[in-house]
């Protein structure tokens, strides 16, 4: 059985949920919610699908029904049952776990708006919402921890994460990288562009991004995600001919996209794991990006990325890494990309989950 708490896109976190489930024997699927009655039907084709019922338009309406109905989900193993609390908020459904079962949480991040993103998520409400927003962060973090208490083992998918999760649960963890379908990516010639492939997001930092491009006419940048920003970076960008948003694009036309730019480029400060820098590494592509996070963890400066100090994310800093990337030094680092992509297989993901859970 995997707990998991919503299903809005495919991401990352989807797609290791995905091989997660075809890890584990007669898996059971059992998610609060989703956001189209047919996500799960989609994504997880083959395996039982419990809804919970959760429904929810904005991301705090989201956290708070997720923290409040998880916490009277009827969530019951069978005794000695392998049940996996995986996703932001499942793990506030364990407390009715029995002793013999055998529970674990597969960590990608405690929620980051009660945590790390606490002030972050604060500083962009207005006033007068901040106290039911503490009063929510609260509420999480409590039940969170009750929740944990009835689950023995920790999994995480990444050294940053399993420091996160020290330093706000005391929980010890064991690290399993997420798969990246590393066969799916290859290498074609370069046609001179940068490519961005972060989520539309303030704390990805894509705006920085866009204003470097913006002082570079010559230097073409292909902005291939959507998110709540798409509209204002497409209006801040308007009159650069050499900016072109795409919004989400499929798997076939993002691995495109990678095997012909120059570089990816990506700055998320202190990202969790970061799949998106592994599939350019897997199609021979270098990596500007920022050095911090689960970055430094799959990203080697000078080898196969060339990485930002956080100090120095401004556009000053963005442009002096992109024109040291000449399609030259980018085509010099083929080779050490693809082999630091080879790791990350889903293969070896799989491998170490059944270890790891029986």
């Amino acid at each position: 059985m995997v707990v998991y708490d919503y299903l809005r896109v495919f991401g990352g976190a989807e797609r290791t949920l995905s091989y997660l489930l075809d890890s584990l024997d007669d898996p059971h699927l059992i998610i609060g919610g989703q956001d189209q009655p047919d996500r799960a039907d989609q994504w997880f084709s083959g395996v039982p699908v419990t809804d919970l019922g959760i429904r929810a338009t904005s991301p705090v309406a989201l956290a708070a029904k997720c923290a409040f109905q998880l916490a009277r989900a009827n969530v019951r193993p069978r005794a000695e049952e392998r049940v996996v609390f995986a996703g932001a908020y499942a793990p506030i459904a364990a407390r009715r776990v029995s002793p013999e079962s055998q529970a674990a949480y597969f960590c990608f991040s405690p929620p980051r708006f009660a945590y790390d993103l606490r002030n972050y998520y604060r500083g962009r409400l207005e006033f007068w919402k901040r106290p039911a927003f503490d009063l929510l962060v609260r509420y999480v973090r409590r039940q969170m921890s009750a929740g944990l208490a009835y689950i023995p083992d920790t999994i995480t998918i990444s050294r940053t994460i399993q420091a996160r999760v020290q330093e706000y649960t005391g929980r010890r963890s064991d690290v399993v990288y997420p798969p990246v379908e590393v066969d799916r990516f290859a290498w074609r010639p370069s046609n001179g562009y940068f490519l961005s492939t972060a989520r539309l997001e303030a704390y990805k930092n894509v705006a920085s991004i866009v204003r470097a491009f913006q002082a570079m006419p010559e230097e073409k940048l292909i902005v291939a995600s959507g998110g709540s920003q798409y509209e204002e970076l497409t209006r801040m960008a308007e009159g650069s001919d050499n900016i072109m948003f795409t919004g989400w694009l499929g798997d076939e036309k993002l691995a495109s996209l990678i095997a012909n730019c120059r570089a990816t480029i990506y700055l998320p400060e202190d990202e969790d794991f970061g799949i998106s820098p592994v599939e350019s590494l897997a199609a021979g592509k270098p990596v500007i990006g920022i050095a911090s996070g689960g970055l430094e963890e799959t990203l080697s400066e000078g080898k196969t990325a060339a990485l930002i100090a956080p100090d120095d994310l401004g556009p000053d800093g963005i442009r002096a890494a992109v024109k040291g990337m000449s399609d030259e030094v980018a085509l010099s680092m083929k080779e050490a990309c693809e082999r630091a992509a080879a790791p990350f297989s889903p293969d070896r993901f799989k491998l170490e989950i059944r270890r790891l859970l029986g």
